[in-house]
């Protein structure tokens, strides 16, 4: 079964997965990540500490673990496929 995962991301790789630039992710083997899940990556400005309002969702298209080399890192290769704005944030 397919999850979502709801991830902050900072504006500076928000702005990378966007425009194409950036096609991977590497985060903490935190949670259970497959291939065909979902993550829906919220824009977060650490300044004032809040969500922008901006989201984009990708599709997670492969795994590379590497978590006995990285400490319990993941690298996700990811297809940003929607992008989108909460209002009222």
């Amino acid at each position: 079964m397919n999850q979502i995962h709801e991830l902050k991301i900072l504006p500076e790789y928000f702005e990378a997965v966007i425009d194409g630039r950036k096609k991977f992710e590497l985060r903490n083997a935190d949670r259970n990540y497959g291939v065909g899940d979902i993550l829906d990556m919220r824009e977060y400005d650490t300044k004032t500490q809040t969500y922008t309002g901006r989201r984009v969702l990708c599709l997670v298209t492969y795994i590379l673990d590497l978590r006995t080399l990285l400490r319990g890192h993941v690298i996700l290769s990811i297809d940003a496929f929607a992008e989108c704005e909460i209002s009222g944030l």
